[in-house]
């Protein structure tokens, strides 16, 4: 049998792999559990992230705040103690993010409050069954007990014709309405503010009305004539009548103050109410005759010195403007703070020109608007907050056993405010200029009078995005550093990086 050679030895060029080790072992168990604990760190920390509320695990990075609760909302929110329940009614292809990332922040910024969507098309009688059948799809239906709100779709946005760029601008008002709403269905009673008629009283305006809205603020008529003053009325608002109130009214309204009473005088200069005015001596003011003008040009508008930017006092209504915000007064008359008040009343100016304002006694009959020699000049008030402490008996209960009457005295705080200018609650046409700032004062007049924190006018948030203005130096500039200097600094480590490797 022929023997068969021997394989000569097959030399491979490269080395074979060693046989694996108890080392490697142990190494790839290490990796495997290093992988598998990273992957469950990662899962725990998404479950987390999860679980926290919007208000942390959220972040606003829009250039208005688009998604953050402002102050007030924030002020509401903490001091709840009822339950409430909001319901959007969308669709669940057209569910609006805006909406829903706000309504995250209410939910995560207060245990008492939840939201759930609701689809019209899978509960086509879900509104009819809360009680608001006209509700459209994309609104809010917020709920607390046995009291329910409904917050359209169409007040979520609110459009505006910017005269500077002959364009509208779109804005998101949805916390102005949602916290209103809360308010109002966790809220008690609601006040009322009753405005006088019969006396040619001008009508408040729709910016004012919607304001009252906004604040849970309930407005009537009242028309003393043929009317008592109601004893639910928390305000009375007396604005611009063009005849005089009668003396029989204002001793109406006398004993209502001397009781505890709240009201809104806004006077006319164009119009004589002696009767009226003599009401404001018991608070020690009274009218200066004439119209204000303003000498320095930083405190009214530009070509027109009777359109007065007065400064701002130190008081609660004033808090209600937002900071830089001017309140416009155009012609305006001044009132007069007495030296001596009466025992009681405390006075707060409101509204002061400057030093450099002038009256003209002629008023609208006047023949120039330059200051002429006999014109009183100096720092004028336009616009005064008084209150008075006063102390009044109320009917006691009867017990079972005397069957007497016991008289228990209680204290209460009488207040006024004094408007020398109708057209300051003009709000429709001057918060195009002032930016909302009239309305803002109006309304904080009106919360003062009722006792209550201003909330209606959160204002609403810009959907426009504000475009980048540079200079032609600073174009210039970018461009160079964009289009040179950031591709030499790649191409000087793309060289460097290439020579160290061929180096090696």
């Amino acid at each position: 049998m022929r023997k068969r050679k021997d394989r000569p030895k097959r030399r491979f060029r490269f080395s074979l792999p060693a046989r694996p080790t108890a080392q490697v072992f142990r190494n790839g168990s290490a990796a495997t559990v290093l992988t598998v604990l990273a992957v469950a760190a990662v899962v725990l920390v998404n479950l987390i992230g999860n679980a926290l509320p919007a208000s942390v695990s959220q972040f606003d990075l829009s250039e208005t705040k688009l998604y953050t609760l402002g102050d007030v909302s924030l002020g509401i929110l903490d001091e709840l103690e009822q339950d409430v329940t909001i319901y959007y009614l969308a669709q669940t292809g057209s569910v609006d993010s805006n909406v829903t990332a706000l309504l995250d922040q209410y939910a995560g910024h207060s245990s008492h409050i939840q939201w759930q969507q609701k689809d019209p098309a899978l509960y086509p009688g879900f509104a009819r069954q809360m009680g608001v059948e006209d509700a459209t799809d994309g609104s809010l239906i917020v709920v607390s007990g046995d009291r329910t709100r409904l917050v359209d779709s169409s007040v979520l946005y609110s459009s505006e014709f910017d005269y500077d760029t002959y364009s509208y601008t779109t804005s998101f008002d949805a916390e102005n309405q949602i916290t209103s709403a809360v308010q109002y269905v966790t809220g008690g009673e609601l006040p009322v503010v009753y405005q006088l008629t019969g006396h040619g009283e001008a009508t408040l305006s729709d910016g004012v009305q919607q304001a009252l809205g906004l604040q849970n603020l309930e407005l009537q008529e009242l028309n003393l004539l043929t009317s008592d003053i109601p004893e639910d009325a928390d305000v009375l608002v007396i604005y611009a009548p063009s005849s005089d109130f009668a003396a029989e009214d204002v001793e109406a309204l006398r004993s209502w103050l001397l009781d505890g009473g709240r009201m809104l005088v806004c006077t006319d200069p164009g119009v004589d109410t002696p009767n009226l005015n003599s009401l404001m001596e018991d608070w020690g003011l009274s009218l200066i005759d004439g119209l204000v003008i303003e000498g320095s040009s930083s405190y009214h508008l530009q070509g027109a010195s009777y359109y007065l930017l007065p400064d701002q006092g130190s008081h609660a209504i004033n808090d209600a403007v937002d900071d830089g915000l001017y309140v416009l007064a155009p012609e305006a008359q001044a009132i007069r703070v007495a030296d001596e008040l009466p025992e009681g009343v405390t006075v707060s100016e409101l509204l002061t020109t400057s030093d450099s304002a002038y009256i003209k006694s002629e008023g609208y009959d006047m023949t120039t608007l330059d200051k002429e020699d006999g014109d009183e000049t100096g720092s004028f008030v336009l616009a005064a907050a008084a209150s008075r402490t006063v102390t009044g008996a109320s009917d006691g209960e009867e017990t079972d056993d005397t069957e007497e009457t016991a008289a228990d005295t209680s204290e209460a705080e009488s207040r006024l405010v004094w408007l020398s200018c109708p057209m300051l609650l003009m709000t429709d046409e001057l918060d195009q200029i002032t930016m909302g700032g009239n309305g803002q004062f109006a309304l904080g007049c009106l919360t003062w009078l009722a006792d209550q924190d201003t909330t209606a006018l959160i204002a609403a948030k810009s959907l426009m995005l504000e475009g980048l203005s540079l200079s032609s130096g600073q174009v210039t500039f970018w461009a160079g550093v964009f289009m040179v200097a950031v591709p030499l600094v790649l191409l000087i480590l793309g060289i460097t990086v290439t020579l160290k490797r061929r180096r090696r």
